[in-house]
Parts: structure tokens; C-alpha cells; sequence
């Protein structure tokens, strides 16, 4: 994915000392016998036929009850109808972007008005506007497919070749889960 300049001046302007402050909620730790997750964003692919896999993605982790689970798409999200009112939908717009390719404050709020513990990145291709949301959502664990700009957005790259299933990740998500 071509990244336009100034969206590309955003990211070395971050890079440069302006880090993420720490999530309200500290570090995360895994360990046995701990809580675990509670509240986890999921942002769905945009390629058609990621999002026929990332269905499936979704309806193996939706028997867990002590997470709470929402869905962050962009347009028409038609496969929040398959989770029978079980997860909570959200979308997001050109409009919640900045000139520099930036989430925009007033977005920010909209999207996470809830602390959350995770957020993962369901494209297996790099999207600049859902690296950007993850970055922007202070969550203690932002989980992604490793690309060329990925450790600029996620504190954990899921690695991803072209020549191997998409499915191989949703696991190793899975189990970074715990479910």
C-alpha cells in the first residue's frame, strides 16, 4: 500500500519522541491464573475475502462470554449480522481522519469511549487508517500482521507471507487470546 508524504511526515514525527503515552490500565502481563481480557476491539479486513475468513475468526470466539467484544469496520459491515446481537458494532469514515492521515480527536472519543485491553487488526495487507486507529487507541496489547510499517502501529506482529493461509494468523490470535 503507497502511504501518501505527509501521512509518511506523521509517522516519522511520531517515531521521533512523540511516542504513545502508557495505557491508563498499565502494562499487561500474561500469566497463569490471571484475568485475562475483557474488552477487545476487533477491526475487520476490508478485502472480500479476508472478511469471509474473518467471519469465521469471530464465530470461533464468540462462545466466550467473560469478553466483551466489539466490531470496528469501515462502510457496510454485513457480517456483524452473523453474531446474533452478541458483539457490539462500530464504523469509522474518511471523515475521522486528519489531513495528515491522523485519527481525529472527536473520533478517538466516538470510537473508544470505553478503556480496552486489546485491539486487533484483522487485515492481513497494511491499511494505513486502521494501523493508524490501533496506534491512536492506547490499548496495552495492539496486535497486527507484520508488514513493512507494522512496528510503528503494533506492540505485536503477527507474521504473515503471502504463500500461506490467512488462517495460520487468525490461530496465533487465537491463542494470544486465550480462548
Amino acid at each position: 500500500m503507497k502511504i501518501p508524504f505527509r501521512t509518511r511526515l506523521l509517522i516519522w514525527w511520531l517515531r521521533k519522541g512523540h511516542q504513545q503515552k502508557q495505557s491508563e490500565s498499565g502494562r499487561l502481563a500474561f500469566r497463569n491464573g490471571g484475568v485475562g481480557l475483557k474488552r477487545v476491539i476487533i477491526i475487520f479486513p476490508e478485502n472480500e475475502s479476508d472478511i469471509r475468513i474473518a467471519r469465521y475468526f469471530l464465530k470461533s470466539i464468540l462462545n466466550n462470554d467473560e469478553i466483551e467484544i466489539v466490531i470496528l469496520g469501515k462502510g457496510q459491515l454485513a457480517y456483524a449480522d452473523h453474531t446474533d446481537g452478541k458483539v457490539k458494532v462500530q464504523k469509522y469514515c474518511d471523515g475521522d481522519f486528519t489531513f495528515w492521515g491522523g485519527v481525529k480527536t472527536a473520533s478517538l472519543n466516538k470510537l473508544f469511549p470505553d478503556p480496552l485491553d486489546a485491539i486487533i487488526d484483522l487485515n492481513s495487507e497494511f491499511n494505513i487508517q486502521t494501523a493508524m486507529i490501533t496506534r491512536f487507541s492506547k490499548a496495552a496489547l495492539r496486535v497486527g500482521f507484520k508488514s513493512e510499517h507494522s512496528y510503528n502501529f503494533f506492540n505485536i506482529e503477527i507474521d504473515h507471507k503471502p504463500e500461506t493461509f490467512i488462517e495460520r494468523g487468525y490461530i496465533s490470535i487465537q491463542k494470544l487470546m486465550g480462548l
